[in-house]
């Protein structure tokens, strides 16, 4: 449960393995506590799975105690990212309020290796005067209705 708060991108690979993780650790503690298998590894452990799913309290504590040990941690996440911007949600603030912006922080970069790129690129007020766009400062955001 603590990977799913720590995953940054999510895609379906992510979230079908988290999933399939969970269930393989059930399944495997439901066969590690049959009979056959738990008199061979631990003949202590028989039937004592069964008999903890069998009380209403524990399966509630078995769903809800990783949550709740969770909260801090899911609590922490969301404030940082509400509140506190990362460089990268910075630039794409930016992008949203003026679609032509171009972010310009690696091009001393690539201007060390290929010199003959940067050249060919034309700046930002190159295109602006060429295609008359307005000023970014002069164009106000409209709310559709």
């Amino acid at each position: 449960m603590k990977l799913f708060t720590e995953i940054n991108f999510w895609s379906w690979y992510s979230t079908v393995t988290g999933i399939v993780c969970l269930i393989f650790y059930y399944i495997t503690m439901l066969v590690v506590c049959t009979e056959n298998l738990s008199n061979l590894l631990q003949p202590e452990l028989n039937q004592e799975y069964y008999r903890i799913l069998s009380n209403a309290k524990a399966v509630i504590t078995i769903i809800l105690l990783p949550i709740v040990a969770l909260l801090p941690d899911i609590t922490y996440l969301l404030i940082t990212r509400i509140f506190f911007q990362t460089p990268t949600d910075f630039v794409m603030g930016l992008q949203k309020q003026d679609p032509h912006y171009e972010y310009q922080g690696f091009k001393h970069i690539e201007a060390q290796y290929n010199p003959d790129s940067v050249k060919k690129q034309k700046t930002i007020q190159e295109i602006q005067q060429s295609e008359n766009f307005p000023e970014p400062s002069s164009v106000e955001l409209q709310n559709p209705k």
